[in-house]
């Protein structure tokens, strides 16, 4: 439509003009009739990106560039009020970058803009949301430190995470994980969370993960599986033992002193598959320990 079309324009135009325009971008975004909540997603996605670079550019001011906070804030209203409420079911993708780009701006949902957020995702396009989506969403909670108000939208989530498990990456499934450990035992975590979960995510992590994961990647699941005080099975230990030992060299000072922790702390809880002293990558892990911090 012509709304979006000047959408595009004033997106383009922001990312160009980033001092000299930004001042009139919120009176024009709230004149503008937008229609197309794909688009409103790609905006806040932009400006959250955008924002974070003009910190970057400058970094040496103690005040920022230009503030994106109305801007993001103008695009979440309209996309919570025009679109959520209107009932015209949309996408999950672009729920899922709305959600993922406030958690970046610093926002946290209102009880309000939850419920319209939580009824647009139950009412979203059937099969619309992919494994990006579905791990930005469940992200975007563990962020905000709360599980679904809606025990409705944690079913639809769990239902999602069933079928397209399978299809997850490394990344995907280590960021899945993550969140599940840092959630808050809500009453609606048990909806999306049980041994029936774990044992699946567990089965296409063996298969899609362990092999191509980096090393935050697995820091973040070992943080999990620990919280979460599940366990693999000895197979499984053996794959991520190597993992570890094959990603050792380019894995952060920080992240060595995370796994270090991690896995002392599941061997004390009798979670490993052998005693970490018979293992050599515990020894890999403790001499390149000492080598960068003493």
């Amino acid at each position: 439509s012509d709304s979006d079309s000047a959408m595009e324009h004033l997106i383009h135009r922001f990312e160009f003009q980033l001092q000299s325009e930004s001042q009139y971008f919120p009176n024009e975004l709230t004149k503008a009739q937008i229609s197309n909540p794909k688009l409103l997603s790609m905006a806040m996605y932009g400006f959250s990106k955008i924002a974070v670079r003009s910190n970057q550019m400058d970094h040496t001011h103690k005040q920022q560039r230009f503030d994106t906070s109305n801007l993001h804030k103008t695009l979440l209203d309209h996309s919570l009020s025009r679109h959520i409420v209107s009932h015209s079911p949309i996408h999950a993708v672009p729920l899922a970058v709305s959600a993922w780009s406030s958690v970046h701006r610093g926002f946290v949902f209102s009880d309000e803009q939850i419920h319209q957020w939580e009824s647009a995702f139950v009412e979203s396009i059937t099969g619309s949301c992919d494994c990006g989506s579905l791990s930005m969403i469940i992200w975007s909670y563990a962020k905000w430190k709360l599980c679904f108000q809606s025990s409705t939208a944690a079913v639809r989530w769990k239902s999602e995470f069933e079928r397209l498990v399978s299809k997850c990456n490394a990344s995907e499934l280590s960021m899945i994980l993550w969140s599940f450990g840092n959630l808050n035992e809500s009453p609606t975590f048990t909806l999306i969370w049980n041994e029936s979960a774990w044992n699946l995510w567990n089965k296409w992590w063996r298969r899609n993960g362990i092999q191509k994961a980096n090393g935050v990647e697995i820091v973040n699941v070992l943080c999990a599986v620990l919280r979460l005080n599940v366990a693999f099975e000895m197979d499984d230990w053996n794959l991520i033992f190597n993992r570890i030992s094959d990603r050792i060299e380019t894995l952060s000072s920080r992240q060595i002193s995370v796994l270090l922790w991690a896995l002392s702390s599941l061997q004390f809880r009798g979670k490993l598959c052998r005693t970490l002293d018979q293992n050599p990558v515990w020894n890999q892990l403790e001499k390149s320990f000492k080598l960068n911090h003493i």
